[in-house]
């Protein structure tokens, strides 16, 4: 028989407050066993401006804890959160996101049955404000390229960090996320999960992907529409360099330069393969296209930037 190791499920927030409150309220119900004695919840408020504090109070739950962060950031909100927990291991999950009745048994499972010393799951479209015609479940989900059937080592690949466990030690070990990536407030930014993912791996450990490791995650309407595929693209094209520890050369931001028109005759064809099947309407042959055409343009002037600092 397996001890059972402490946890805490760390949920960063900012200004979500009913949100955040419902992601809590998944956690709770799952806690609230005596199988789960060891599991506490930290909740990180980052800078917030509602009533988020208000929120997470009501539950007078002695196994909440909840912090401010003034450091307006997703990465120090994380980092406040690991160095506040007490237990082995470390749970993320991302305020606008409800945990599957299961998720602490899943990751229990992870944690007792297998040698990861972090691992990630399944965030799947929870359309809580209603679902444009147009939109579709895999624009919103990360199975649509973490195509795994079973528990896995992931030796390339990254885990999502909305839903993901890491042990506490690791993290200590690394010195953390990184500040400046990830959103911070209001500002669009990624990379800071991937980053540290690729840190770790190249220390030696083991990285684990569930598949059965669950969550709803809210897709609001702002992010069903043109422009906010084109502001992720070019966010995610901007930490390129630095999240995979390149750094550019006039050689390979030429031959991403000339590899653009390419990429573009190939995501037409495959758009018009979709549409010729009826799986895509003309909005998603646009954001397709579009999407992968800022991304690459991101990737090519961060470059440029980068080699001419």
């Amino acid at each position: 028989m397996h001890s059972i190791p402490s946890l805490s499920v760390i949920i960063c927030t900012y200004n979500r407050a009913e949100l955040v409150s419902e992601c809590i309220d998944s956690v709770l119900k799952q806690i609230d066993s005596s199988k789960f004695d060891s599991v506490d919840i930290i909740v990180i408020d980052n800078n917030s401006t509602d009533n988020t504090k208000y929120e997470v109070e009501k539950f007078n739950s002695s196994k909440i804890k909840y912090i401010f962060e003034p450091n307006q950031g997703l990465s120090y909100a994380r980092n406040s959160g690991y160095k506040a927990a007490k237990s082995e291991w470390v749970a993320y999950l991302d305020d606008d996101a409800t945990a599957f009745p299961n998720w602490l048994d899943r990751i229990y499972w992870v944690i007792t049955e297998t040698d990861f010393d972090l691992f990630g799951g399944i965030y799947l479209p929870w359309y809580r404000d209603g679902k444009k015609k147009w939109y579709l479940d895999e624009y919103a989900t990360n199975n649509t390229w973490m195509k795994y059937e079973k528990i896995s080592e992931l030796t390339i690949q990254n885990f999502s960090g909305g839903n993901c466990v890491f042990k506490k030690s690791i993290l200590e070990e690394v010195g953390g996320f990184v500040g400046h990536l990830g959103m911070s407030g209001a500002t669009v930014s990624y990379g800071e999960e991937s980053y540290i993912q690729n840190k770790i791996r190249a220390c030696g450990y083991k990285i684990g992907f569930d598949p059965e490791m669950l969550i709803n995650h809210y897709v609001p309407l702002y992010k069903q529409t043109f422009p906010w595929f084109f502001v992720r693209a070019k966010a995610l094209g901007k930490v390129f360099w630095e999240v995979n520890g390149i750094t550019p050369s006039w050689h390979t931001i030429a031959v991403l330069t000339f590899a653009v028109p390419k990429s573009l005759i190939i995501d037409t064809r495959y758009c018009y393969r979709r549409l010729k099947r009826k799986e895509y309407k003309f909005a998603n042959a646009y954001i397709y296209v579009g999407e992968k055409f800022i991304y690459q343009i991101s990737k090519i002037m961060t470059g440029v930037k980068l080699k001419l600092l």
